[in-house]
């Protein structure tokens, strides 16, 4: 789960970084969290480094992680010879399943160094074939030519880029005709409080400290970005498939903490622990939720 915050007033607190509020921030630099961080999430949230779709009984959360990403691949109706750009790469999984189950041409990107050197490992350990490579840059000024790519896939990174708009404005950029932009991510499903309760206060500092800076919004405001930038756009609010993540990042967290300890310490592991189920909570209760967004490019 990929920098910087939105104007807000902000509360202070004494046992952790500053939590943004006005609506939507929870923060932590992204590419410097995702540098400390990943080694220890491979044990907890697991390779893909993202949420599953749970459609299937019984499912696990590997398989679940890659049915989230074949949902996606569906969506944007990918195939043989399909260049995607991959913006928030991770370390790389998704990327290396489209190339080999979806025979598409794949690059990613992201702002951690770590996440990149991680990735191109992965594709060679997984699949030396496979037509897919990662590199060292930012979603919302990505520096490749207009028009370069059938679709732009942005899988749970842009809740921590601020700057939305400019996000949209750059994936359509890079889109050919017809193209589609994919998105799936965190989402608010109510408006935090100008004045949240202290209980929801701390609850969003403790994902602030975990998950890094966010800035979440509305799948409304995600449809309206995307139509501004002239696509035309399909939004889904896909919560309940993918809440039971955060009881197995529980289970993965008592069955692989001290892993996970030994890299970032037990301090962090505990804390984790705490984000899920304030996760599963705030996603019970409306507050939170996750949305996919398929975008096509006007020809």
């Amino acid at each position: 789960m990929g920098s910087q915050p939105a104007e807000a007033s902000s509360i202070a607190t004494n046992d952790g970084p500053e939590y943004k509020r006005e609506g939507s921030e929870l923060s932590v630099e992204s590419g410097a969290h995702y540098d400390r961080v990943t080694d220890a999430w491979q044990y907890l949230i697991g390779d893909d480094l993202q949420v599953g779709s749970f459609v299937e009984p019984g499912c696990d959360l590997p398989a679940a992680a890659r049915g989230l990403t074949r949902l996606m691949a569906e969506s944007a109706e990918l195939g043989p010879g399909k260049r995607v750009l991959d913006v928030g790469c991770g370390t790389g999984n998704p990327a290396v399943q489209l190339a080999t189950e979806y025979g598409c041409r794949v690059l990613g990107i992201s702002n951690s160094r770590i996440g990149v050197e991680r990735a191109r490992n992965r594709a060679r350990e997984i699949n030396s074939q496979a037509d897919v490579d990662f590199r060292f840059a930012s979603g919302t000024a990505n520096e490749l030519p207009d028009e370069s790519f059938d679709c732009v896939w942005v899988m749970e990174s842009s809740h921590l880029m601020p700057e939305k708009e400019r996000l949209v404005q750059e994936c359509i950029r890079v889109l050919r005709k017809g193209g589609a932009l994919v998105l799936c991510d965190l989402l608010l499903r109510r408006k935090i409080p100008a004045r949240p309760s202290l209980a929801l206060a701390y609850d969003l500092v403790v994902l602030q400290e975990v998950y890094g800076r966010a800035d979440l919004q509305f799948l409304e405001d995600y449809k309206r970005q995307c139509e501004l930038g002239g696509a035309s756009v399909e939004c889904r609010d896909i919560s309940e498939q993918v809440a039971p993540t955060f009881e197995h990042w529980q289970r993965n967290a008592e069955l692989y903490g001290s892993r996970a300890a030994e890299i970032f310490g037990r301090e962090h592991v505990a804390r984790f622990e705490r984000s899920c189920r304030i996760m599963a909570r705030l996603f019970t209760s409306g507050q939170l939720g996750y949305g996919l967004v398929i975008a096509r490019k006007q020809a």
